[in-house]
């Protein structure tokens, strides 16, 4: 089932108002009558008319109007080899799925929130051909814990299948994937493991995806672009396994061993890559690129 394999494919806001105070009551005034038991009518006039007209109307009219927007951002890391600090940057692709030739792109979409709460870079990410294609935002964490490097934190796509909708497919890993180096670790890291389950919300029910596997460095090679224009490309190598399986039934889905080969150059980004699937040698994914904008290679 083709939907099992996405995964694999995807490794890929106050103020306040015045204050014031009531006038108080006026004294009352004193009218002390004659007593009636005694000649004297002492009046005793005092009418003491001491009304205190002092309304102290002290308004205050401090409205504190600092409309304090702060968002509580903060400055994302950032990486020479997938600039996703580009905001506005694309990058166009050639591509295969499951041996179907088709067009995808990247997007960057700037800065957003993950379904965690936690700031990220929002990516847009677009496959189309024949056979499986999607379409939507994947979520790209920095530093995640006390690990520098660039990670994927979850991802939300429309997609399809042979022309069948799969509609919405959202997925939050629990430990999210790192898919690249901090820069000062680039060439020296050597490799680096990774494991991690997601829930892939399909229709009326959730596929568990497990997914475990070790990046390796193969250092640097140069590669010639679509244009012409040769450059010293960073080579990764992706060994891993993944498992799907209906998680309320049980049912595995799909089970099997591939490898990932990437090609990325600074200032570019992904600019190659081969997935493939071990167990019987097929192709899952390849991605060529075919033009860009915002970036500037070097």
């Amino acid at each position: 089932m083709k939907l099992s394999l996405y995964s694999a494919l995807l490794l890929a806001a106050g103020c306040s108002g015045n204050s014031y105070q009531q006038d108080p009551p006026k004294d009352e005034v004193g009218s002390d009558s004659a007593d009636t038991g005694e000649t004297d009518a002492d009046t005793d006039a005092d009418t003491d008319s001491d009304t205190d007209a002092d309304t102290d109307s002290d308004t205050d009219s401090d409205t504190d109007t600092d409309t304090d927007t702060d968002t509580d951002t903060e400055e994302l890391c950032t990486n020479r080899l997938d600039p996703q600090d580009a905001s506005g940057y694309i990058r166009y692709y050639d591509v295969t799925v499951f041996g179907a030739e088709g067009t995808g792109q990247q997007e960057g979409w700037g800065t957003g929130w993950s379904t965690s709460g936690d700031q990220t870079y929002v990516m847009y990410d677009e496959v189309a051909s024949s056979s499986a294609g999607w379409s939507g935002s994947v979520y790209v964490g920095c530093d995640v814990g006390s690990t520098a490097g660039m990670y994927v934190v979850e991802w939300d796509v429309a997609a399809e299948s042979s022309g069948t909708s799969l509609g919405s497919l959202l997925a939050a890993l629990d430990s999210p994937r790192k898919y690249l180096p901090a820069e000062a670790e680039i060439g020296t890291i050597g490799s680096w493991s990774y494991s991690y389950s997601s829930i892939v919300t399909y229709s009326s029910f959730d596929v568990t995806v497990d997914v475990s596997g070790v990046y390796s460095e193969l250092g640097t090679e140069s590669i010639t672009l679509y244009d012409g224009s040769t450059y010293d490309a960073y080579h990764l190598f992706n060994e891993y396994t993944l498992t799907a399986t209906v998680a309320s039934l049980g049912y595995e889905l799909t089970s099997y061993d591939g490898e990932l080969e990437q090609w990325w150059v600074e200032g570019l980004g992904l600019v190659r890559e081969e997935n493939t699937n071990l167990n019987d040698g097929s192709s899952v994914m390849s991605r060529e690129l075919t033009g860009y904008s915002g970036l500037t290679p070097r």
